[in-house]
C-alpha cells in the first residue's frame, strides 16, 4: 500500500499540482531565497486595488500568469472601484423592509455577517479561485452585476489579489499543503546535515521526505539544480541557498504564544485571561466582539476571558482596528503593529479566528499557487477554528497548547 504522502503525490502530479521544472521555469529558479522576503505576518499592502495590481505585475518576480490579459483584468478593477458606493451599501433585508437582516450585525457604522456555524465535512476540502473566475461572472453579465455578484466578484479579486502579493511582491512559498508542511523540518534537518559534511553535494532525502521535496515547486527546483551541480563549489552555494529559503518557510509558519495569557483553575475550570486593546470599538460593540470569542474559545472545563485594557499600559498588547474602507478583504492580525484587523461585511465567526493568531496559532489551512492553470487552490479542515472559521471548533491539541503556555496567575480566580 502507498504511504499516505505517495498518494497526495500521485494525485497532485496527475491533476498538474506538482509544477514541474518546465512550469516553474527560470522565474522559481530566481526566487529561490529572495532577500526582500516579509515574513506574512508583517507584510502590508496599501493603496487602491489598481495600484496595488499595477505594483504587482511590475515586479520582476511576476510570472506569465500575472502579466496575462492585463486589459480584461485592469478593466474589472476599475469597475469594482467605480462601484464601490453599491458594495457598501446596506444588505436587503429578511422581510422586505429596511431594516437589516437578522444575520447583520451593526458595527463601526457597516456591519458584519454572523451566519449560522456550518456542518463540517471529513477530511480536508480544496477550494480553487483565480482571476478568471472573477473575470467570467463580471464578464457574462457585461458589468450589470446584482448587488450580491458584485460582492461575490469582490471577494475573489480581493483573495486573489491578496495572493497575488504574497507569492510575487513578497516571496512567499505558496507550495506547501497538509501532508508536505509534516516533513518541512525533516528536509532541514537533511540540508543542514549536508551542510556539515564538507563533501556532501546531495541531502539525504528518502521515502516521505523525499517525495515532499519533489512535489513543493520551489525544492524541486533547488533538488533539479543539485543534481545539475557541475562542481563540489556550486553544489555548497546551492545547499545554502536551500537553507536560506528552508528558514524562511519556517518562520513563514511558526508562531510564539503570547506571553501575556494568564491561567488560573477553581472549580475544575480553567480560566485563561488575555488583555487586548478595543481600540474605536465602543461598549456594545465590545460586547459583540467578546461574546463571538467566547463562544468558540470555550469548553466545558476550561474558558478565555479577554480583559478589555489600553496599549498605554503596555505596548505589547494587540488592539482591534476597524478599516471602513476595506469590504471584502480579509480579516487579518499583523504581528508588525501587533493589530487585530476587521472590514466591513467580514463573516462575524472569523473573528475567533483571528483571536487565535493573538494567542498564537498559526492558520492550519495551505494555499499552493499553480503557475499551469493560473489558479490557486485553498485545502482547509472543517473541524479546526484556525482552518476554517465558518465549520470549525478549537481542537485538543489547540487547547493543550494553550493551558500549558500560560502562565499562572495571581489575580483573582475564575466567577
Amino acid at each position: 500500500m502507498k504511504s499516505r504522502l505517495a498518494l497526495s503525490s500521485s494525485l497532485w502530479l496527475s491533476a498538474s499540482l506538482a509544477v514541474t521544472l518546465a512550469a516553474c521555469g527560470p522565474k522559481a529558479a530566481v526566487q529561490e531565497a529572495r532577500p526582500d522576503h516579509v515574513n506574512p505576518r508583517e507584510f502590508k499592502v496599501t493603496g487602491t486595488l489598481t495600484q496595488r495590481f499595477a505594483k504587482m505585475v511590475a515586479e520582476p518576480h511576476a510570472e506569465a500568469c500575472d502579466r496575462s490579459d492585463l486589459s480584461r483584468k485592469q478593466a474589472l478593477l476599475t469597475a469594482l472601484e467605480n462601484a464601490k458606493d453599491t458594495l457598501q451599501g446596506p444588505p436587503p433585508s429578511n422581510d422586505g423592509t429596511n431594516q437589516l437582516p437578522k444575520d447583520a450585525i451593526p458595527f463601526q457604522g457597516s456591519y458584519l455577517i454572523k451566519l449560522p456555524k456550518g456542518e463540517p465535512r471529513p477530511g480536508w476540502i480544496s477550494l480553487e479561485y483565480s482571476w478568471q473566475d472573477a473575470l467570467n461572472l463580471y464578464e457574462a453579465k457585461k458589468g450589470a452585476l446584482s448587488r450580491g455578484e458584485w460582492l461575490r466578484v469582490n471577494s475573489i479579486v480581493m483573495s486573489t489579489l491578496m495572493e497575488d502579493e504574497s507569492r510575487v511582491v513578497n516571496g512567499q512559498n505558496l507550495g506547501f499543503d497538509h501532508l508536505t508542511i509534516e516533513h518541512l523540518p525533516k528536509i532541514h534537518e537533511a540540508v543542514k546535515a549536508c551542510l556539515k559534511d564538507e563533501k556532501c553535494k546531495m541531502p539525504d532525502f528518502h521515502g516521505e521526505v523525499a517525495l515532499a521535496v519533489q512535489a513543493i515547486p520551489y525544492y524541486q527546483v533547488f533538488f533539479r539544480n543539485l543534481e545539475g551541480a557541475n562542481n563540489l563549489a556550486d553544489a555548497r552555494e546551492i545547499l545554502k541557498r536551500f537553507e536560506k529559503r528552508i528558514n524562511l518557510d519556517q518562520k513563514d509558519h511558526a508562531l510564539p504564544m503570547n506571553p501575556l495569557l494568564q491561567k488560573r483553575t477553581a472549580s475544575g475550570i480553567t480560566e485563561i485571561r488575555l488583555p487586548l486593546d478595543p481600540g474605536p470599538l465602543t461598549d456594545e460593540e465590545k460586547k459583540i466582539v467578546q461574546s463571538i470569542i467566547e463562544e468558540v474559545w470555550t469548553k466545558k472545563d476550561a474558558k478565555i476571558q479577554l480583559e478589555w485594557k489600553s496599549k498605554n499600559e503596555n505596548k505589547d498588547l494587540f488592539q482591534i482596528l476597524f478599516h471602513a474602507d476595506g469590504i471584502g478583504k480579509r480579516q487579518f492580525v499583523s504581528f508588525r503593529d501587533n493589530t487585530l484587523n476587521l472590514f466591513p461585511q467580514g463573516r462575524a465567526r472569523s473573528i475567533a479566528h483571528e483571536f487565535g493568531h493573538v494567542l498564537g496559532f498559526d492558520d492550519n489551512y495551505y494555499t499552493l499557487w499553480n503557475s499551469q492553470t493560473c489558479a490557486y487552490t485553498q485545502e482547509s479542515n472543517d473541524f479546526d477554528i484556525m482552518s476554517n472559521s465558518s465549520t470549525g471548533e478549537v481542537t485538543d491539541a489547540e487547547w493543550k497548547k494553550l493551558i500549558e503556555s500560560a502562565k499562572e496567575s495571581t489575580g483573582n480566580p475564575p466567577t
